[in-house]
């Protein structure tokens, strides 16, 4: 878990080789504009609300121990985090979650319950799941406090770690990442799974999720050449 400074690297490419047709992204900065993140016009979920859009479920579930959570798709989360909610100040590492909001002033973490009481591995670190009932081309959020190298999973191979991703392998990995499908991939989960040895696992927050969501409207382009097709339609059956 690190500290917000230095967040200067601007942008870092790299692939994803287990699961073809997969581009990783990374922008380090802290609060990019959506344009340079290469998410304008995705749908964007802000973790303000613990409401879901219809389209999206998520899921919390530990590699060790118990505890588990599963908002269905289209369902609620059953918390969402802001700075109060976690209540152990200063860990060994720097600042805690107070800064994890790309946006607005609530996240999401990898935790079975809140607050958040301890930063020991037996408090309940693990993984997240995202599912796209209707399959997404991209998916996007922030990423802050990962410590360890913890891996991207999508549709359950695995796509790239944080150290790769982030091009390092140790200290400061957090920012923004984007899992950009080509071809005929689609994404229809990305699990981000925390780091294990057997003992102890990761604690990290996201923010900021975006993803192209089968509930959004087509393009002003698309109602302008529907329009232009029906007119033309028109014309020729008068003219026949």
């Amino acid at each position: 878990m690190r500290s917000l400074h230095s967040l200067s690297i601007a942008f870092l490419f790299t692939c994803g080789t287990a699961l073809g047709g997969i581009v990783t992204t990374v922008n380090t900065t802290w609060g990019t504009s959506d344009t340079n993140l290469g998410v304008t016009g995705l749908a964007i979920v802000n973790f303000e609300s613990t409401a879901l859009p219809s389209d999206l479920g998520i899921s919390f579930a530990r590699s060790i121990g118990s505890g588990g959570w599963n908002s269905g798709v289209g369902g609620n989360l059953p918390f969402i985090v802001s700075p109060s909610d976690d209540t152990t100040g200063l860990d060994a590492f720097g600042p805690s979650y107070g800064g994890g909001a790309w946006d607005g002033t609530h996240y999401l973490v990898n935790v079975p319950t809140i607050p958040i009481t301890s930063y020991g591995g037996s408090f309940g670190w693990g993984n997240i799941t995202l599912t796209f009932a209707n399959g997404t081309s991209a998916v996007g959020f922030s990423l802050q406090q990962a410590n360890s190298d913890d891996t991207f999973l999508i549709n359950g191979s695995q796509v790239d770690s944080v150290d790769n991703a982030f091009g390092q392998s140790n200290g400061l990995r957090q920012g923004y990442i984007l899992f950009t499908a080509t071809g005929n991939t689609v994404i229809n989960t990305l699990e981000i799974r925390a780091f294990t040895n057997g003992v102890d696992t990761d604690g990290w927050a996201i923010d900021h999720l975006a993803y192209q969501s089968s509930a959004e409207a087509p393009e002003p382009g698309t109602f302008a050449l529907g329009g232009l097709f029906l007119a033309a339609a028109a014309i020729a059956k008068r003219r026949r």
